[in-house]
């Protein structure tokens, strides 16, 4: 006699609940510089083998805003994610040339880059063929309205008295403020590669003289159209991780005659990390990157001077080598790193030491300083005004 057949039970409908809360302090030595404490609370809801959600809330001081919020339909070979969500691309430290679709907040003073990202109401789709299995990925993003990044300009930068218009908003969803990427990504056995290409926007603006008065000049916000192709690679060996990443941006200044405007360049970043021949506790990083413009014109006038140390384009090559020792001990409570970043043609630098404390697997608190030096119009030496001591503290759950 057969067995009777059994009912699978409905899946439930059970939220993953997790997130984290963290505080800022960063202080000098007359004053603090910015305190912000921080919550972000993330819930993942699987409705069931194909369709889920995803929704992160985060609070910084008074301002809460909705980091993340989209609905995913997957199955093995398809993954579709449609919301407000965050698309990092890049695999380099710091530096990501191909890292276009996300914007972010620069005002907020925190060493982790993932905290300054901002959400996009974007499409994504990814590709895996075979059922998952195979080597290739396909991915496609589209984002109907560009994000924007929110700058930080030091003091002195723009011109004395300037004031900056509120930024118009973008009103040509769908085609003319939209945009567009697409990747291919292989994964061979201790190495992969990718090469991707991108339609959209600047997300940091360019500053256009926009009204002068007798008592005033306003400055106008600029969001300027650009186009990308580039790609990144990594490959592990039994001792070194070797990690690259490039890319050609071709922008509205392709010719390099508008003064104050951003003209195409080329970026890429080359690093190799190891652990430390004599103690494995310790990894050294080593790290060079560039930015070249082809067709250059130096600025001229406090204004393009102003829009070309903000977006990185004072000089017709720059480079900047970045250097790190950390230490970490799975027996130990504390680790330590230690980074210094030197800006080549510019001369300038910054010095990062930090030490972190594990007081419990969920709880963190770090203490460290930012060093910024050079010249008052290169960009590490323009942030001098913004050297201080932080520290950090962190719960995970």
């Amino acid at each position: 006699m057969a067995a009777p057949a059994t009912i699978a039970a409905p899946p439930r409908l059970k939220p993953i609940f997790s997130g984290r809360l963290f505080t800022n302090l960063y202080l000098k030595s007359d004053r603090v510089q910015q305190a912000v404490g921080s919550a972000w609370l993330t819930d993942d809801l699987d409705f069931n083998d194909q369709l889920s959600q995803k929704l992160t809330v985060e609070v910084h001081g008074v301002r809460v805003r909705v980091r993340e919020a989209s609905v995913a339909f997957s199955n093995p070979s398809w993954d579709v994610r449609v919301g407000r969500q965050i698309i990092p691309w890049g695999k380099t430290d710091g530096i990501n040339p191909t890292d276009l679709l996300t914007a972010k907040d620069f005002t907020l003073f925190n060493q982790d880059e993932e905290v300054r990202r901002t959400g996009s109401n974007s499409i994504r789709a990814v590709l895996t063929p075979k059922e998952g299995i195979s080597p290739f990925t396909f991915t496609a993003v589209y984002t109907p309205v560009a994000p924007r990044s929110k700058p930080l300009i030091p003091p002195g930068v723009l011109p004395a008295g300037a004031v900056i218009r509120q930024a118009p908003s973008f009103n040509r969803p769908f085609w003319g403020d939209a945009e567009a990427a697409i990747k291919i990504a292989y994964s061979g056995e201790g190495w992969d590669a990718s090469a991707m290409t991108f339609r959209g926007k600047l997300h940091t603006p360019e500053y256009e003289l926009a009204l002068i008065t007798p008592t005033s000049v306003e400055l106008a916000p600029v969001f300027r159209a650009i186009q990308a192709l580039g790609g990144d690679f990594s490959l592990s060996t039994s001792s070194y991780v070797f990690r690259g990443e490039t890319a050609y941006v071709l922008t509205e200044n392709n010719t390099g005659s508008i003064a104050g405007a951003l003209p195409s360049y080329w970026q890429g970043v080359l690093g190799a990390e190891r652990p430390w021949p004599l103690n494995s506790n310790f990894r050294v990083l080593t790290q060079v990157a560039w930015k070249y413009h082809p067709r250059y014109t130096p600025s001229s006038g406090p204004l393009a001077t102003a829009d070309a140390l903000l977006l990185g384009y004072s000089k017709r090559f720059q480079s900047t080598v970045l250097f790190r020792v950390g230490y970490d001990n799975d027996d130990q409570p504390w680790a330590a790193e230690f980074a210094l970043a030197v800006g080549l043609a510019e001369r300038d630098s910054l010095f990062r030491p930090k030490l972190t404390y594990r007081w419990t697997d969920a709880i963190k608190t770090s203490l460290g300083m930012d060093r910024y030096a050079g010249p008052p119009l290169s960009p590490f030496g323009a942030a001098k005004t913004y050297n201080s001591v932080f520290f950090e503290a962190k719960l995970l759950f």
